[in-house]
């Protein structure tokens, strides 16, 4: 079936230039696929162009590029899901088609990997990346961007702004690169202990969050505050009773902080500074 736009037409909408999803899939079923059409490495641009598309691509390392978009969007590399670009444009996916890698407008944006290894580029807002069931790399943009990889070996990396990571033990490498960037533990009865991390695993934190849905542990020592956080030596943990973090041996308690309106206990270890939420239980 095809679509085409009714001359004189009033209403105000965009028009399918493409069969949309179920039409493709519904072709398919009658007379195959065609397994020779895009099969190199693409990059698909996203414009507000007033058009709904469909990308069918059989092959190749192929790309959704936001990145001349001023509005933020959400782009989702999922089979079958739109992605609007515009007020009356719309690009989707084809059931049975992998794209791998997307990259972000200018705006504030949600990108939404698939089950393949995906490459997610934030742009120059607040973005959210979200990866999907394979060993992903997330990479934050310009803004305060929040990186979740999932499933997976994932590799969650910062940019300028002041980033927020959710931690999975999964996880290749995560940097928050410049900024004030944020280490969120998510979920109850989480156990984190940085002195068994490699190095490499976890660098340019410069807070870790325990709250998650409660009773949540950290485990770390002097080397992993300056090792995590070495741009000023200090790291800040967060969280609520029923946290606990173990700070290891050498720690001289030094005056408590307000930051926020909310009371931090504070530990010195050299050059070291650690800052505790006062409701968290403090082991050493």
């Amino acid at each position: 079936m095809s679509y085409e736009a009714v001359a004189g037409s009033t209403l105000r909408g965009g028009w399918p230039v493409t069969p949309m999803p179920n039409d493709i899939l519904a072709i398919q079923y009658l007379y195959g696929a065609n397994m020779r059409y895009r099969t190199g490495d693409d990059v698909y641009t996203l414009v507000a162009d007033g058009a709904y598309r469909t990308l069918w691509d059989a092959g190749g390392v192929d790309t959704l590029d936001g990145s001349q978009l001023l509005s933020g969007t959400t782009i989702s590399l999922v089979p079958g899901a739109f992605t609007l670009h515009g007020p009356r444009s719309a690009t989707a996916v084809a059931f049975n088609v992998v794209i791998e890698n997307a990259i972000g407008t200018r705006g504030n944006d949600v990108l939404r990997g698939n089950g393949a290894a995906n490459v997610l580029a934030g742009g120059q807002g607040n973005d959210e990346l979200i990866g999907g069931g394979s060993s992903d790399e997330l990479r934050g943009g310009d803004g305060a961007d929040l990186l979740k990889g999932r499933a997976g070996a994932d590799t969650l990396l910062g940019n300028r702004g002041s980033d927020r990571f959710y931690f999975d033990a999964r996880d290749l490498a995560i940097n928050g690169g410049p900024g004030l960037d944020q280490l969120d533990l998510i979920g109850r009865g989480q156990k984190l202990d940085l002195t068994l991390l490699d190095d490499a695993r976890l660098m340019g934190m410069e807070m870790i969050n325990l709250t998650g849905t409660g009773n949540n542990t950290l485990i770390l020592d002097v080397n992993e505050v300056l090792g995590i956080s070495p741009t000023n030596n200090t790291l800040r943990i967060m969280g609520n009773a029923g946290d606990r973090v173990d700070i290891g041996a050498g720690w001289h308690e030094a005056a408590d902080r307000s930051i926020g309106g909310q009371l931090y206990h504070q530990y010195t270890q050299g050059s070291a500074v650690l800052l505790i939420d006062a409701d968290i239980s403090v082991l050493a």
